[in-house]
């Protein structure tokens, strides 16, 4: 992804995001090439070691968030899902996708 484009969806400053890319960099998290059709832009991907450690962090993320919901009934998470999609849904009017579209 360009870092323009992922700096708008992350929504920090390009120049902020410069610093934490070249951090990611340095631990071999990210690469960072020349897009093929135009060498002024670059694009910016996950190295192995970066999707690893993405993979890691989404595991931990949906082990809390078990955690968190355990006490829910069933039908009490249904509700909870459909609140958050409306919050989520209305801060979308403003700003890039964040949910999956449904159907």
């Amino acid at each position: 992804m360009a870092p323009t484009r992922l700096a708008q969806g992350l929504g920090v400053h390009p120049a902020t995001l410069t610093n934490r890319l070249d951090r990611l960099q340095l631990a071999g998290l990210i690469t960072r090439e020349h897009a093929p059709e135009d060498r002024r832009s670059l694009l910016v991907g996950l190295t192995t070691q970066g999707a690893a450690t993405w993979a890691a962090a989404i595991d931990d993320q949906r082990e809390a968030e078990a955690t968190l919901l355990a006490p829910l009934a069933k039908k009490e998470l249904g509700h909870l899902a459909a609140l958050l999609r409306v919050v989520a849904l209305a801060v979308e009017e403003d700003g890039p996708p964040l949910m999956p579209h449904v159907d």
